[in-house]
Formats: structure tokens, C-alpha cells, sequence
């Protein structure tokens, strides 16, 4: 059976998680070893077991409430681990493997990354973040470092991406091709603003000078339009960002009294319009994605070589174990009664397919999340996956879903307020 909690903030939804637990253990009769349950923080796991052991022990259960450590409680990845241990020989893979936390994941794949692109590659990568001026930023500083270029970065997050959403190769290439679109309506690409017409405009300022005041913070933009005139026979050494430099506001006096300064600035604030800057662009984009999904099946038998995998893995692995492999999907079935999911709106995709084939495979199933209350978006968790997920127990199981929607935690004006906003 399953059942969906959709539960607000403060609504007491650890505390329904071990209630539940609780009847599933005395009331069905049920043992810790057949429960799994996963959360996204180790402190949640063990505050969900020592209240699930406070409450057996008071309601005259002391041998369950002994046998709590033998329930599979923990973060999704502490739960994917110990069963892909359990069940490697399964899959031709040693149980001894040994597992990147997150820093050490971090590390080893920036050193795979700076050291398997190949030279084409590298080198076409470095000039467009100089092209565009994308630098690694320094650490506590806001300005960037212009001897790093940031695209071992921009690839990594894209590979792990790819790796978390479990991207084929047709699902890479749409992506790409969505990220392109965007990008492309977001230039406002105008054929009749090509750069050809800014260096027009410079060649024929070559000569002229401006007059009036000039306002202090029209330096930076007097120094991009000099660079520009300095460069006009070696053009290919201009940047966008340099154009970038050229374009910006100027004050309204000297914008009066330098009228072609001011159609030059214009001109060049209007670079990204350029047909040779979505051109580039395009072609940076679609590098970017190519190079990291090239990447995603080196970095696999680069660890493979060295015995070593990390978090990502241990839920593919798990994940094509419970889909693929009969031994394993029989042994779960036989083994788990209850799989509870807690903070259910902070799955990824990986882990939300994981969690719809343990439905299939196991008894009872209680998930429980609020889409408010979100905050793994940056480890690649989707609330929209949530939303998705809700209606689809809707439409299957309409008579699970309950709504845990008092709060215990604000006052009720407080609440009122926060639900008008996101209804």
C-alpha cells in the first residue's frame, strides 16, 4: 500500500514518520530489519530511530526497541551503500570497493578532468572563457582570477548533472539543443548589428576627440573605446568582454556633447546582439556538453582502475540492481516490509526512480515531503519531480494521500501569509 504525506512546516511530520514506524512494528507485527527508511541528513536519521526506540520502550516494546539498529535508517546515500555491498557479488562487483566522500569526489574528478581533455578540446575551451571572460573566482572575493578559466568547472557540474538525471545520449543532445534555444532567445540576435558595423564606427572615431566634462565614471568606458581603436588592425585579439567594456553608460553630459561617442557606446553595448556573438556562443555552449558527456564514461573506468566509486554510483548501482537483477529485486521483496521516504522533495531523479521500483517491490510504502520546504536543489534534488510524483499517487492511490496542514511551529498569520504565496 502506499501512502503520501503532503506535509507543511511544522506540521509534525517526524513525528508522523514515527508514529507510522511505530504501528508498523507493534500493531503489524513487523521487525526492524524490515524497514527501510531514508532521510537526507544524518541528524534527521538518528532522531527519526531514537524516537522510534522512545516510543517502543513506552509503549511496553523493549525487545523492538533493542532491535532498532537493525533497521536500515539513514541518508539515501548510507542506504544505497550498505545495499550495493550487501548485494555487489550480484553485479560482478567487489564489495571492498572503496567510496569518495563528497571533498575527496571533488578533487579527484577536477584532477580527471584538467588531465583527460583532450588538446583540441582544452584549447578551444580555454579561448572561449577568455572570449567571454569566464574565470574561476577566487575564494572570499567577489573578482575573478583571469590566469584560471572556469571551464573544468562548468564541465564537472554538467557531468554530475548528467550522472545525477541518469542522461542518456539522445537526453544530452536535448538538452543541449533546449539550453541553445534558450540562449538564443534570450540574445535577441539582430542580423543589421554585426560587429562589422561596431568597427565601422570606430575606424571612423579614430580621429575624433571628446569635449565637455567628462564625468568620472566614464573612464572605464573611454578606456574600453581606446582599446578598441588600439586594436583595429589586429581585431582577433578583441574579446567580448572588451566590447562589453566600450558599452557602458556613459553620463548624460558627455552622451550630448559626443554624439558619435554615444552611437559608438550604444553599438557596442548591443555586442551580444551580434551574429557572431551567438554564433560563438552556440558553439561554446554545445563544446561545453560535448566535453562532459565524453567525460562521464572516462571518469567511470578511470575509478573502476582504481577500485574506487562515489555516491552517484553506489544509487545507480543500486538503482539497476532492484530494476534488472531478478536475485536482487527477490531478496529485497522477501526481505523489506516498509520503505519510508522522508524529505521526499528533495529527490533527485535517480533517487525518485529508486523509490517508485522499491514501491513495486515492497509491501508498504510511506512518503512524506513538502515542495516549500526544498533545499537540495543544489545536489540536484527537483521540486517539480514532487509535484509530479503527488499527482501521479493522486491519480493511482487517491484515497492515500494526507495532508498534514497544521502548524505547530508559527502562528497563524505567519502561515496564512506563506500559503497565500505559493497557492
Amino acid at each position: 500500500m502506499m501512502t503520501f504525506y503532503n506535509a507543511g512546516a511544522g506540521s509534525g511530520k517526524t513525528h508522523t514518520l514515527s508514529e507510522e514506524l511505530a504501528s508498523f512494528l507493534i500493531d503489524k507485527k513487523g521487525h526492524p530489519s524490515e524497514v527501510i527508511l531514508t532521510t537526507f541528513t544524518k541528524k534527521s536519521a538518528e532522531e527519526l530511530k531514537e524516537r522510534v526506540r522512545k516510543t517502543l520502550l513506552e509503549k511496553g516494546h523493549p525487545e523492538k526497541a533493542a532491535e532498532m539498529s537493525n533497521a536500515l535508517i539513514g541518508t539515501v546515500n548510507a542506504v544505497c551503500s550498505k545495499l550495493v555491498e550487501k548485494y555487489a557479488m550480484e553485479i560482478d562487483y567487489s564489495p571492498q570497493l572503496r567510496v569518495l566522500d563528497e571533498a575527496s569526489m571533488k578533487l579527484f574528478f577536477n584532477d580527471f578532468v584538467n588531465t583527460s581533455v583532450a588538446e583540441p578540446q582544452f584549447t578551444a575551451l580555454q579561448n572561449c572563457c577568455n572570449r567571454f571572460g569566464v574565470f574561476e573566482k577566487k575564494e572570499n572575493s567577489f573578482g575573478s582570477d583571469n590566469l584560471k578559466p572556469d571551464w573544468p568547472n562548468m564541465v564537472k557540474n554538467l557531468a554530475i548533472r548528467f550522472r545525477a538525471y541518469n542522461f542518456s545520449k539522445q537526453d544530452v543532445d536535448n538538452s543541449r539543443d533546449e539550453a541553445i534555444k534558450c540562449a538564443t532567445a534570450f540574445l535577441n540576435t539582430d542580423e543589421n548589428k554585426g560587429v562589422d558595423k561596431i568597427w565601422s564606427s570606430v575606424e571612423i572615431s579614430k580621429n575624433l576627440k571628446l569635449v565637455g566634462k567628462i564625468a568620472k565614471k566614464d573612464e572605464a568606458t573611454i578606456g574600453g573605446l581606446n582599446k578598441l581603436r588600439d586594436s583595429i588592425n589586429n581585431k582577433d585579439q578583441v574579446n567580448w568582454t572588451d566590447y562589453a567594456k566600450a558599452g557602458k553608460e556613459i553620463a548624460i553630459d558627455t552622451n550630448d556633447n559626443n554624439p558619435w561617442f554615444a552611437q559608438l557606446v550604444l553599438q557596442c553595448n548591443d555586442y551580444h546582439q551580434s551574429p557572431e556573438f551567438k554564433e560563438e556562443y552556440v558553439a561554446f555552449i554545445t563544446l561545453l556538453y560535448d566535453t562532459a558527456y565524453t567525460l562521464i564514461e572516462g571518469y567511470q573506468t578511470y575509478k573502476e582502475e582504481r577500485g574506487l566509486i562515489d555516491f552517484a554510483d553506489q544509487e545507480l548501482l543500486f538503482l539497476k540492481m532492484i530494476q534488472e537483477n531478478e536475485t536482487v529485486k527477490n531478496e529485497i521483496e522477501a526481505t523489506f516490509k516498509l520503505v519510508m521516504v522522508d524529505e521526499f522533495q528533495d529527490c533527485s531523479p535517480v533517487q525518485l526512480s529508486i523509490f517508485y521500483t522499491l514501491k513495486d517491490l515492497i509491501k508498504d510504502s510511506i512518503w512524506v515531503g513538502d515542495p516549500k520546504q526544498a533545499i537540495y536543489g543544489f545536489r540536484d534534488s527537483d521540486t517539480e519531480l514532487f509535484k509530479l510524483a503527488l499527482e501521479k499517487v493522486k491519480t493511482n492511490y487517491p484515497e492515500n494521500i494526507k495532508k498534514l496542514d497544521h502548524s505547530y511551529r508559527s502562528r497563524p498569520a505567519i502561515v496564512h501569509a506563506v500559503n497565500k504565496i505559493f497557492t
